[in-house]
């Protein structure tokens, strides 16, 4: 075979024109909305950024015909296949040239899942009403996928293309392109696959940018670069472990230097690279790497560290991202603009090593200077994301949210241990609430390229000399009310009666207004003490489907009018609407209040709001227009 036939680059348009099938030891469709949204958002960043998109690759076995075996990239294709097939339906207006294609509907088919192949094929030939309802009888990982591209386009295209949809659907069909590898006729398939799934991970884009930092430090006329290097190095290596927290990074003398004796305080940065007096230690003008070649513990003599954590915590973002976040914040004082920030870093850990080299490429900045300073920012920010910034505790049977501080303390023994106590110890309701609010914007923007709302909090903490619980909170609060104002100005009011439109933000801002200070009791009868439970209880969670309490299609009852636009009008008000868990959404969706009910009465509630529209005897436009309005008001109040 020819090196040509086994490397092709095909924009989506020209992908179209091959047959391929998922092979029967391929698992089943499993990308969820965050790798979806992702995959959607960047290919809407850069039609903005660039002319063309590499999107992936896809690694192929000719079976001949046409036809290509999917060896590794099924999850993306799939994914592009329910896309396309979506945008057949909801979007032909703009892309008139697709119908001069080949029908696509045969593109992908599974050689062992008859109902994936059967799937695609009815969500390409029906129509859009007839989709609606084959989805809510059909509940399958090709429906769920066609609904989770459907809700985030839509947010995408209002957001990013209003009144210009055209342009992303032309990007992407000619811009955005994947590299097809075909394997040689004579690979033992079997073999092939079993490598690639046991094969080591490739160097990744952090690490190169570690080898370019320290690059930048390496300086023969610098009596202190290899110093430089190695605390750099350190820093790094510490930081890199989003799942610990980084007192644990560093070797026990040097952590005691660094975050103090409890590990509750953060040095200077005019000591981190240069250790000047370490007061009881008899340590002077010695570098951090003297300091690490002496044997000494910090812990009653102890010659093993047992009380060391490994991984305990799941972080919100990852290590790329939380490196854009610090460069965002360092650069911050340079670039006053918020447009120019966003333009020149983009939480788009894609662009990582681009995004960087834009600085470490800058022949107008100092870029020793400028390495060293992110060394250190590195590492404060860090110890403010530990201790100020939710996480997951997967230690915790519960997995619930985390909003704890690490500190020192005396065992039974006189020993000193670590341990995990609330971030603001002495103030457990604002430490609940802060909680709350982080929780509620993590769940509302899951994608780790629209974390402004994190910059904004981390930029917030790193510019704090003392962290007060009151203060921070009500940071938060007013992030929040700026954003749910920013989304009424840009839309206006009429967007909350939208029916699934909704921006999801708007539903979990509102069930923080509601849960806060026990606000729901206003609209719920005190007899309702089930109720009120449920809400005490009440968690954000990644809730991605925006339900109509009465349904559009109802199993038993009828319409609320009888005019078919006026019914539609109504369910679709705000009134009407609330956030929940799609799955929850999947199995009640055609169900009527009174039989959702029923079920909410011995399993969790998925909204605050959901709730209280629960706390109504009956549920019909009367009711539907006051809870609206209710709730209208108490958005606009705060």
């Amino acid at each position: 075979m020819n090196r040509d036939k086994e490397l092709q680059l095909y924009n989506i348009k020209e992908l179209l024109n091959n047959e391929y099938v998922i092979p029967i030891y391929q698992r089943n469709f499993a990308w969820s909305e965050g790798e979806i949204r992702q995959l959607i958002l960047d290919i809407a960043d850069a039609s903005e950024n660039t002319d063309n998109y590499y999107i992936g690759t896809l690694i192929t076995y000719d079976r001949g015909n046409n036809l290509f075996e999917i060896i590794d990239g099924q999850q993306r294709l799939t994914t592009l296949s329910i896309l396309l097939n979506l945008i057949k339906n909801r979007y032909e207006k703009y892309i008139p040239e697709l119908y001069k294609l080949k029908s696509y509907n045969l593109n992908l088919t599974f050689d062992s899942r008859k109902n994936s192949t059967y799937t695609l094929k009815v969500l390409y030939d029906k129509n859009e009403n007839d989709i609606e309802k084959y989805i809510s009888e059909n509940q399958n990982s090709i429906t769920e996928g066609y609904m989770i591209c459907e809700k985030v386009l839509t947010e995408v295209l209002k957001e990013k293309f209003k009144n210009n949809e055209a342009k992303f659907f032309e990007y992407l069909f000619n811009n955005v392109n994947i590299l097809q590898v075909r394997v040689l006729e004579d690979t033992d398939l079997n073999h092939y696959f079993e490598i690639m799934n046991s094969r080591g991970e490739q160097l990744e884009m952090h690490e190169i940018l570690k080898a370019r930092l320290l690059e930048k430090l390496d300086d023969k006329n610098d009596k202190d670069s290899e110093n430089n290097k190695f605390i750099f190095n350190l820093i790094w290596e510490a930081c890199s472990n989003m799942g610990r927290y980084i007192q644990f990074g560093f070797e026990s003398k040097l952590r005691n230097y660094i975050f103090k004796s409890d590990w509750n305080s953060l040095i200077n940065e005019d000591k981190i690279y240069k250790i000047n007096k370490v007061q009881g230690d008899n340590i002077i003008n010695k570098s951090i790497l003297d300091i690490l070649k002496e044997k000494s513990e910090i812990f009653n003599g102890e010659d093993k560290e047992d009380y060391e954590e490994q991984e305990r915590f799941n972080s919100i973002i990852n290590f790329p991202n939380f490196l854009l976040h610090v460069l965002k914040i360092q650069e911050s004082k340079n670039i006053h603009s918020d447009e120019e920030l966003d333009k020149k870093i983009p939480l788009d850990d894609k662009r990582l090593l681009d995004t960087f080299n834009n600085f470490l490429n800058n022949k107008n900045i100092n870029v020793k200077e400028f390495v060293k300073s992110f060394g250190y920012n590195l590492l404060k920010i860090k110890f403010l994301f530990d201790k100020y910034i939710i996480k997951r505790e997967f230690e915790d049977e519960s997995n619930d949210w985390s909003l704890q501080q690490l500190k020192l303390y005396k065992d039974k023994d006189g020993k000193q241990r670590p341990n995990y106590i609330n971030s603001f110890e002495n103030n457990e309701d604002n430490n609940r609430k802060i909680l709350m609010l982080l929780s509620m914007f993590h769940t509302s923007y899951p994608s780790l390229i629209y974390k402004n709302w994190l910059n904004d909090v981390l930029k917030y903490l790193y510019s704090q000399k003392n962290i007060n619980a009151e203060n921070y909170k009500n940071k938060l609060k007013k992030l929040a009310k700026e954003r749910y104002n920013n989304i009424i100005s840009d839309s206006g009011i009429s967007i909350l009666d939208t029916g699934t439109s909704v921006p999801h933000f708007i539903f979990n801002y509102l069930d923080y207004l509601l849960w806060e200070d026990d606000h729901y009791k206003i609209y719920i009868d005190s007899k309702n003490n089930n109720i009120f439970q449920k809400i005490k209880n009440f968690k954000f969670s990644f809730r991605s489907s925006v339900e109509h309490y009465y349904p559009q299609h109802p199993i038993i009852g009828k319409p609320l009018c009888n005019n078919i636009d006026e019914n539609k009008r109504i369910l679709n008000k705000f009134g009407n609407l609330c956030l929940i868990s799609r799955s929850k959404n999947s199995k009640l969706s055609n169900n009527t209040p009174t039989a959702k009910k029923d079920y909410y009465i011995n399993n969790d509630i998925d909204s605050v709001k959901q709730a209280i529209m629960m706390s109504y005897d009956n549920w019909d436009i009367k009711e539907i227009e006051k809870h609206g309005n209710e709730m209208k008001n108490l958005l606009d109040s705060q």
